[in-house]
């Protein structure tokens, strides 16, 4: 079992006004429920979201002993193109242009985020701890986050028509493997081809620096832009279920705290 399940989110913690730590559990069996809840405990964690293959939650059972309340907040699909297996050539598109962005392109990307996924709905939605208005500016500053970086495993791609951008994708790149962590498209180009049309690019570009895989992940309703990546000849390879896990022991540490929601 690894010696630390969970650390402390500073950028959620910042955001919402609690203390609240992140972890994911990729081997179930070698974890032990009472050391999860000792780490929420010994972090004093206001909330704790954690990822869990999906249909397991033995871990958390001990959780739930503690009287410490437990939502299902979303289910995250994950989806794998091996690069290595054929796929079409791609057209270039007359007005649209793919291409790594800058920091230049930064405030832009944030519009493009906040649009986006002003309607979407995140494991963050289902907690009534957290207020729902600060979740899309969560949107635009992990967006931008990747430009604001001086290490080179990750990218910010963009598509640009006439040089206008209207749509991102930011990557995180480890060994042979390339993952699209963040991606939206300008609502007023949606349905227009322009994701798949940068899906395509990417795949490409990447395959030709010797990448052999890309992966991607969305929530499970998330159902148009997993028929994209069908499409592309992506394949479903593994799911995690959140679980947020309201303590409160920060706030109720604090004479005179208060909570959101």
């Amino acid at each position: 079992m690894s010696e630390h399940l969970l650390s402390l989110s500073e950028a959620d913690s910042s955001r919402f006004g609690l203390r609240i730590v992140r972890g994911r559990i990729d081997d179930p069996a070698a974890c032990r429920s009472d050391a999860l809840y000792g780490e929420i405990q010994s972090l004093r964690a206001d909330i704790a979201v954690i990822r869990l293959p999906a249909g397991t939650i033995a871990p958390l059972y001990a959780l739930v002993d503690q009287g410490l309340a437990l939502l299902h907040a979303d289910t995250l699909v994950y989806h794998t193109r091996n690069l290595s297996e054929p796929f079409l050539s791609q057209r270039d598109e007359q007005f649209l242009r793919v291409d790594l962005a800058n920091a230049e392109d930064s405030e832009v990307i944030a519009s493009i985020a906040r649009y986006a996924f002003s309607s979407y709905r995140s494991h963050y939605h289902a907690n009534p701890l957290l207020d729902p208005t600060k979740i899309t500016e969560g949107y635009a500053q992990w967006a931008t986050s990747f430009l604001n970086q001086t290490t080179h495993d990750r990218e910010t791609w963009v598509v640009r028509r006439r040089n206008q951008i209207i749509a991102f994708a930011t990557c995180q790149l480890a060994g042979d493997n390339s993952e699209i962590i963040l991606n939206a498209v300008d609502p007023a180009y949606a349905g227009q081809g322009v994701y798949s049309y940068m899906l395509g690019k990417m795949m490409h570009g990447y395959r030709a620096r010797h990448f052999h895989f890309m992966h991607t992940s969305t929530q499970i309703w998330n159902y148009t832009v997993q028929r994209a990546w069908a499409r592309a000849g992506f394949i479903i390879s593994r799911a995690y279920d959140t679980y947020h896990v309201n303590a409160l022991l920060g706030a109720a540490s604090q004479p005179g705290a208060a909570t959101n929601g």
